[in-house]
């Protein structure tokens, strides 16, 4: 398990907000995938499209932005002050048309 800081950005309509977050996963594409669900307001019924991720029928999208591996220390340390998540895959393979947008390329 690597251990990640991912900066979620949450666009809606012209305002734009970021979030980090800690995450442990197995690669940065699940890292900043799992991130973007727990981010969401209804990660159960996400539509998975342009490089992250629509939320309650589009009314938010949400990406993932400057995933960066960081050390278990530092990790350790960070984790004092941000929240952070295990990445854990059958979360985020039930989340809206997550399997079929990966299994498209992500597109």
């Amino acid at each position: 398990m690597n251990h990640y800081i991912v900066t979620v950005r949450t666009r809606m309509g012209e305002i734009t907000k970021t979030t980090d977050l800690l995450v442990r996963a197995e690669d940065e594409e699940a890292a900043g995938d799992f991130a973007v669900y727990c981010e969401a307001h209804d990660p159960e019924n996400l539509d998975w499209a342009e490089g992250g991720a629509y939320d309650l029928g589009g009314e938010f999208h949400l990406s993932a932005r400057n995933i960066r591996r960081v050390s278990k220390y530092d990790f350790d340390i960070l984790e004092r002050y941000l929240v952070s998540l295990n990445h854990y895959a059958p979360y985020i393979e039930e989340s809206g048309n997550y399997l079929k947008w990966v299994e498209g390329g992500r597109k």
